[in-house]
């Protein structure tokens, strides 16, 4: 057992240091649905992230790595719209709020889930007028979910085609819209107070809900925070940002198994965080698929405290080691000196993502 053990943490260690090769969705449909009033015409990209749609776990090791589209994403949905509905009848417009898919990893299951909001539009005289919005995901569980992304979004965009089209029957109240194409991250301001689902939804400062919450804290030397509504009772929604007007909190979900919220130390170009959790938890959600706690039988793990950052720009979190902070340091390089002749410990690591988000405030 424990040759096992130290094999399944040496594999890890060498993947943490390798380049991981990002996950293509390269799915096309060949389903065809009884439409006619209408095809799509155009796709108007109007995504907060456009680098990637989201994250994967990749390979024996499931380290996490970038998903990405095989084509760019106007012909991706161009092309899967209209084989699914043909090209005859009204020309459509399709704005992208949304377009990302996410990976969960828990003992002996995975949640594979595909976020999206489409607003389907019509063009009059040069402007936009919008017909209908849709902002929902679809989630499987099981094992290998990495593989079934391409289905889950094409059986997904088969019935967003047949929902538009009862209500392209029904008398739509066109309603003229002012469209943002190219959205940023406003790293300067902390979003409205409020309870986020996405990444997208914290950039684009909407939240699903902005009150009705309290934060219960853990008191600890490395406080954790659970999420209550007004009663104490559990939110069933899941949850992954929370603002309280001040501070902005992020949900372990993304980085380990243990579910806790942790509180932003600097709120900037790199959102930083740090988190205390079991290096078992961290094997099992950036090491080994289904190597993790409950069946090797490890007792309590060791607990680590790790520098995290959410990069506004991908909307990833990435663990932060000596190598990847030096990465990121690249482009900073008075910032990258100074590291280079530190310990490389979390406090020098800390020191440096808050010198660099320093650098975007000038």
């Amino acid at each position: 057992m424990l040759r096992l053990i130290s094999l399944l943490i040496l594999l890890s260690a060498t993947v943490l240091n390798g380049q991981i090769e990002p996950h293509i969705i390269d799915g096309s449909s060949s389903r065809q649905l009884d439409i006619e009033n209408y095809f799509i015409s155009e796709v108007i990209d109007s995504r907060l992230v456009k680098k990637n749609i989201g994250y994967v776990f990749k390979g024996h090791t499931n380290w996490r790595a970038e998903a990405m589209l095989s084509l760019n994403i106007s012909d991706f949905l161009i092309n899967n719209f209209n084989t699914l509905i043909g090209d005859s009848g009204d020309p459509i417009i399709l704005i992208v709020h949304e377009f990302s898919i996410s990976e969960y990893i828990k003992p002996f299951e995975e949640i594979g889930t595909f976020h999206y909001h489409f607003e389907f539009a019509k063009r009059k005289k040069g402007e936009l007028f919008s017909c209908w919005n849709i902002d929902s995901k679809s989630e499987t569980r099981g094992l290998e979910v990495t593989k079934s992304h391409d289905k889950r979004i094409l059986d997904e965009l088969a019935k967003i085609a047949l929902l538009f089209e009862k209500k392209y029957n029904e008398a739509i109240d066109v309603v003229p819209i002012t469209l943002n194409a190219e959205p940023s991250f406003n790293y300067k301001q902390i979003p409205q107070k409020g309870l986020y689902t996405t990444f997208t939804k914290l950039g684009n400062n909407k939240p699903i809900q902005k009150d009705g919450f309290r934060l219960i804290e853990r008191k600890n030397k490395y406080p954790k925070y659970q999420l209550r509504d007004s009663n104490r009772k559990k939110i069933k929604e899941e949850i992954i940002f929370v603002s309280d007007g001040d501070h902005l909190y992020i949900h372990s979900k993304p980085f380990c198994h243990s579910p806790f919220f942790t509180k932003a130390l600097d709120y900037g170009r790199y959102i930083y965080f740090e988190a205390v959790f079991e290096d078992t938890y961290n094997l099992g959600a950036e090491g080994m698929k289904g190597y993790n706690r409950p069946l090797l039988g490890f007792g309590s793990g060791v607990q680590t405290l790790k520098p995290l950052i959410l990069d506004t720009e991908t909307g990833l979190i990435h663990i932060l080691n000596e190598k990847n902070t030096g990465e990121i340091l690249k482009d900073y390089p008075e910032v990258l000196a100074n590291f280079n002749n530190s310990r490389k410990k979390v406090k020098n690591i800390r020191n440096a993502m808050l010198s660099v988000n320093d650098l975007f405030r000038q």
